[in-house]
Parts: C-alpha cells; structure tokens; sequence
C-alpha cells in the first residue's frame, strides 16, 4: 500500500506536527511505501503564486471585480505581481537575516501583508489570515451536514487544494489526518474530495482528533448521528492517547482488506501490535521559518493539576493518569533521533509540564549533550525557582509559557487555579527571575470569569503592565471566558451561575451562555466592555502600541505572539523586540 501522513492547509505553516510514535515503527518497516506530505506547505505556496490568481480568473470574472473594487487598471496582471511578491515573502520568512531586527521582519512581511488585504477584499468565498488559513466565509462550522455540502462543490477552494495534491508523491491508498479545530474538519473535508478525484477507493482516517480544547471525542455522538463526517472519511480515532497503538493494528487490517469504519477505539481491534522491524523518525521538513519546529509531547497523559474549572483539555486523556519520569525517558531517545536528523526547536505541547518533569528532563538535556532549543507549558507557582529557570535555560528552553489567568486570589479560587491562592508578588517574582534567566516567556490570563468582578480585571492588567515593563522576550495574551462541555464551569453550570445555551448543530467546540444572577450578568458585561480598552491600555503600557501603524507591523506582532515562530525568535542572541521606538520612523 502507498500511505500518506497529511497536514491540512490551515495556518500558516511554522511548525512540524508529529504523526505519532506509531510512524516511527511504521514507516521503517519494508511492507508499505509510506510518506509525510505537508498539503499546508503546498496549499501556501500555490495561495502565494500567479498559478492562484489563475485559478481565480477561471472561478470569478476576475478581471471585472478588479475593475469595480480595486478602481485599477493593473488589472489580473497587477494581481500575479502581488502574488509573486507574496511568494517571495514566503521565502523571505525562511531566512535568517530577516529577523535581524523587528523593522526588517515588518519589511518582509510587506508584501505578504499586501496580498492578504487585496485577496480578502476582493473575494467573498472565503478570506485568508495567518491564524486559521482559509476560513469560508458565511459558514458556521457547526453543522457538519453544511460542511459537507460545501466540500462538494466546485469552488474556488476545492480548486486550490487540488493545487496542493498535485505536489503529492503519489497517488495514496490511505492517508492519515489530524484534525485541531473546526477550520480544520472543513478542510479535511475538501482534501477528502481530492483525494478521491484522485483514487475513488482511498482510505481516509483522522489519527488525532483534537488539539487544546477541541476534540471530536466530544462530539462523536452527535457526528455519528447526523452522519456527514463518515460520507467522506472513513474513521477516526476517537481517543488521541490510543493512537499509538490503534494504528499498527489498523494499518494490519488495512492490509489484509479490510476497512474498519466509524469512531475507532483500541476495543474495536483483536489481537497484538505487529512487532517492529526497527524506528526511524518523521523527515526533516522545512516550513516558513528559518528553523522548523517540531511540535510533540514529552508524556501522552494529561495535565498533571488536572482542575482548572475553565478548562477541557484533560478530557482527552487517560483519566487520572499523571505524567511520570518514565514517559520522559521513553520520549527522549525520540528527541535524540530528531535532532540528529537535524531538528533544532521543539515545542513540547503537554498541557502543563511539572516543574520535577522540567528538571528531570534539563538533566538528560544537559547529560547528553543536546544541542536544541525548546518550549513548553506550565502552570506558574511557586515551584519554579531561579535554579530551576537557570537550568531550564542551559538545557536550551527559549520559551516557558505560563498560564497566570489571575493574580487575585478570590478568582483564583473560582478558578480551582491552586490548591491555595499564588500571591501576587510569587507571580512577579518568578516571572523576573525566568526574565533573568535569559528565558522568553508568554502568559495568558482571563477575565471576565464568573464572579470575577470589573475591578478585579482591572487589578490582573495592571499587574501585567507593570510586571511586564522593561522585560525582555515577553508576550501576552488576555481573553475571554469560553464554556466548554467538558469543562467544570459546563458540567457543575449552577454553581457558577451560569446557564448553558443550547447547541447549535453536531459540532459544539463552545457554548453559548446566560447567568442565574443579574448581578454576575451585569459584571460579565461590563468586562466584555472594558476587555478592547484594558487590552489598548497594556499594549499602550508596554509599548507594543507601536505595532499598530502599517499592516505588516500588526502581522509582525501577530506571528510574534500566536504562533510557535516566538521559540526561534526568544532563542536569538539580542531581543529584535527591545526597542520598540525603531518601527515608530
């Protein structure tokens, strides 16, 4: 059998998502040709091209839209002007000296930014953004029926995934898929229809349905009910952590021609695992940094506080299992492999990693000698101190990314944050001693939890501002409260006031809500109000302000805090971020 491992076209690509330890046995095996085929990469490369601008002429009166929206005379000729720029900007990312400072960074953005303006004034189907990738315009990513309906017809976007698939390596049997978010089952969608242009009979299995607070695992009732999903795709593995072992025993059947169907569980298999021939590890990708980062866990369990009453992410593990040393010791020879293959950035994506796991896995770093830089997640307490940040760092940690949420102990309590309330000053102090470190950090904070007053929003954002100032390789995030089903504040609804809504259709990632009390609506109110201007008051606090003259900047700040390209930048000799007065000129 020919089998391919795809990313989806979605965001922009900055990162190496892992298939799975079951690749490494997999692929090294002799019985199947097997491929790892980055359809984000390519769908990207042909977005940024003259190939797209002709696929839109050939969709779309281009030439007449142009002339009515744009007043040009450029014309679709002046429109593949700004796709090859584009392009070029994509290779720009790749480079080096493009970080050199944050005004070099803007101005190689520039053109990029330019193109995704024009493109998303001039077509109504879908726009296109840095964080999700296409996104159709009009849909409401919660009927899968609607999805499908969408995937099948002949638009403008189905179009441009075939651009993508005509970069395959071959014409594959079965392909495996991840899915992250809803953006991302859409597009599952569409690549299905292509493949299957390509060979009516390829089986098509989602090997990761989740990521963050997203899962179809959720869901699978509903999906399995209305049936959409399983007109175009044949399974999904509906727990994460069983993948590694579902999936030798599925590529078994597969071979033996078979097609097992529907939500798959280890249950749904007979018998063991095929023995291995021996590991390899997935290739060495290049994506639009200079450096790829490979994004994978150190432990398949959860989060090892596993209460945060916001939060839904423990759901798609094990229930009641912790992280221990020994999933890192069985993780690092992974690690070991990939980076002589020539991986240099890891981002470990475990929701929070212990700080004794953090210690534990510096020492191996340090004991072996591995050249690397990485970033990871945890929850910030008093567990982290300066020798511990200090190590961390000489073993090549460039980001810690902190999840804060509040720095007030009434709502950290809500929260279920800690077992007893962090103070603000052990919240200060750790975030300066990993400053002092040399350690980039990026925190996250929330306001507008239930009970939380508009006062106490305030007093978490002026922690930020003043915490923050003068510090260096520090980002930032403060949002809003979303209900999750599987999270506290859904299951135990009453206790914080609230009243869920209903659903909506078979894909529910949040719910809608209402509150018990007037007095808890009337605070959530105010907070959504006032979170614009607490948000234009930090960012005018710690000078990021200046990010919001040109298009480009507003990019440049938006890659620099969403997305996994921060791992390389924190990693840098000098900070390109230091002196924020250089993009005032």
């Amino acid at each position: 059998m020919k089998i391919l491992f795809s990313i989806l076209p979605g965001c922009l690509p900055n990162l190496v998502h892992d298939p799975g330890k079951w690749w490494d046995a997999a692929a090294a095996s002799k019985e199947h040709e097997y491929a790892y085929f980055n359809a984000n990469e390519m769908w990207w490369r042909a977005f940024c091209s003259s190939s797209f601008v002709g696929i839109l002429a050939e969709k779309l009166p281009l030439a007449k839209i142009i002339s009515e929206k744009l007043s040009s005379s450029a014309g679709i000729p002046g429109l593949e002007k700004l796709a090859l720029r584009a392009g070029a900007s994509l290779e720009a990312m790749r480079a080096p000296a493009t970080y050199a400072s944050a005004a070099s960074y803007a101005a190689a953005l520039k053109p990029f930014s330019d193109y995704l303006r024009v493109f998303n004034f001039l077509v109504d189907e879908f726009s296109v953004g840095v964080q999700n990738g296409p996104v159709v315009n009009g849909l409401g990513f919660r009927e899968t029926a609607e999805m499908l309906a969408f995937s099948g017809k002949d638009t403008v976007l189905r179009a441009s995934y075939r651009a993508a698939a005509a970069k395959l390596p071959f014409t594959p049997d079965a392909c495996f898929i991840p899915v992250t978010s809803e953006f991302d089952l859409l597009s599952a969608l569409v690549w299905a229809q292509c493949l299957k242009e390509l060979n009516p009979g390829v089986y098509i299995c989602v090997t990761d349905p989740g990521y963050e607070n997203f899962s179809l695992d959720w869901q699978a009732e509903a999906i399995v009910r209305t049936g959409a999903v399983f007109q175009l795709i044949d399974s999904v593995i509906k727990h994460s952590y069983e993948a590694d072992r579902v999936m030798p025993l599925l590529l078994r059947d597969l071979a033996a021609g078979k097609r097992p169907a529907g939500f798959l569980t280890a249950a749904d298999f007979t018998g063991e695992p095929p023995a291995s021939d021996g590991e390899t590890c997935p290739p060495l990708l290049h994506v639009f940094t200079p450096e790829p980062s490979f994004l994978l866990r150190l432990s398949g369990k959860g989060c090892y506080w596993n209460k945060c009453a916001f939060c839904a992410q423990h759901s798609k593990h094990q229930s009641g299992a912790a992280p221990e040393k020994a999933d890192i010791d069985a993780t690092f020879p992974r690690i070991e492999r990939l980076a002589r293959l020539g991986y240099k950035y890891f981002y470990f994506e475990d929701e929070a990693v212990h700080p004794d796991l953090l210690n534990h896995f510096s020492d191996l770093v340090l004991a072996k000698g591995l050249d690397i830089k990485w970033g990871c997640r945890c929850r910030l307490d008093a567990r982290h101190p300066d020798e511990l940040l200090n190590k961390i760092k000489r073993a090549g940690c460039s980001e810690i990314f902190f999840g804060v949420e509040t720095v007030v102990p009434r709502v950290q309590a809500l929260m279920r944050k800690y077992p007893d309330p962090v103070p603000a000053e052990t919240t200060r102090a750790v975030i300066k001693a990993a400053a002092a470190a040399g350690l980039g950090q990026h925190l996250t904070f929330i306001t507008g939890f239930p009970g939380e007053t508009p006062e106490e929003a305030k007093t978490t954002a002026a922690f930020i501002a003043e915490t923050l100032k003068d510090l260096p390789r520090v980002t930032y995030h403060i949002g809003r409260l979303n209900l999750l089903p599987q999270a506290e504040t859904y299951k135990n609804a009453p206790k914080y006031g609230i009243v869920p809504g209903p659903f909506k259709g078979d894909l529910n990632c949040y719910c809608d809500f209402t509150f018990t009390d007037g007095s808890l609506a009337a605070a959530d109110k105010v907070s959504a109000e006032n979170l614009p201007e607490l948000q234009r008051g930090l960012d005018a606090a710690l000078g990021w302000d200046r990010f919001e003259k040109t298009p480009e900047q507003k990019l440049v700040r938006e890659l620099y805090f969403n997305y996994a390209i921060r791992v390389y930048i924190k990693a840098r000799e000098s900070d390109i971020f230091a002196d924020r007065e250089l993009l005032s000129a």
